[in-house]
């Protein structure tokens, strides 16, 4: 007798496809939640609260803060898209600006930090003057300013804003200005600037003393003590003098 066995039927195999499935359901998950957060960046992109809505300046004291603020026409601008290197290098063409520091803060807020050059001398020009920095840079035109010494440059050039006159000029007569009313007992009556000498000090007494540059100014003022009794003596209604020769200075009464 024949036995017939019970045919077995597999079970559909249905792994592949769940694997499948479950793949593309990952996958679509991450392409929403990357397209969410695209769409979420946008909105907050364009959202009010990256756009610049105050502008706030330091520091400007010579310069006009609202000036500044106009010329720049921040407000309405995207925070994120401002330049801030590009900002920062226009306003330091202004000749009266030193360095800039602009910082961008939420809600829509831009604050710029300006550093000013200072005032460090007067420089005249023929009948033109001009305020200078220790650097040398000529800020602007200007009347005469209390406080600070005034140069008269003899070499004839004519200088604008943003200029560069000599630097090494106008620190010694900062420091001069300071050192003869209280080592030598007179003021200084003019700061003479001329390209072949240097600089020249004309003091209240009539003295008229050719420095030349800062070097060994220390021996420089020494040997100016040093003389003074002989020339005092030898020359009374005043007297000129020349230091820029190193351990040979010589004078000549005037």
């Amino acid at each position: 007798m024949t036995v017939v066995g019970r045919s077995r039927r597999k079970a559909p195999n249905t792994r592949g496809g769940v694997r499948r499935g479950g793949v593309f359901i990952r996958r679509l998950s991450r392409f929403l939640a990357v397209l969410a957060g695209i769409l979420w960046g946008l909105i907050f992109y364009y959202s009010p609260v990256l756009a610049v809505a105050k502008v706030e300046v330091s520091g400007a004291r010579a310069l006009n803060a609202s000036n500044i603020k106009s010329s720049l026409a921040l407000e309405g601008r995207g925070l994120l898209d401002l330049d801030v290197v590009h900002i920062e290098r226009e306003l330091e063409k202004e000749p009266r600006v030193k360095s800039v520091d602009i910082r961008r803060w939420l809600p829509g807020t831009v604050y710029i930090d300006i550093q000013e050059r200072q005032e460090a001398a007067i420089w005249v020009s023929g009948s033109e003057s001009f305020v200078v920095d220790e650097e040398g840079v000529v800020l602007d035109r200007s009347g005469l300013v209390s406080d600070i010494p005034i140069i008269v440059d003899k070499s004839g050039a004519l200088p604008v804003p943003g200029d560069l006159v000599n630097s090494e000029t106008v620190l010694l007569a900062k420091k001069l200005s300071g050192i003869f009313p209280e080592r030598f007992g007179t003021g200084i009556r003019e700061l003479e600037y001329r390209k072949d000498r240097g600089l020249l000090v004309l003091t209240v007494k009539g003295w008229l003393v050719a420095f030349g540059g800062s070097e060994d100014l220390a021996f420089k003022l020494d040997s100016l003590q040093a003389m003074e009794p002989h020339m005092v003596q030898a020359c009374p209604t005043g007297y000129y003098v020349d230091l820029r020769y190193g351990y040979n200075p010589f004078f000549r009464c005037i």
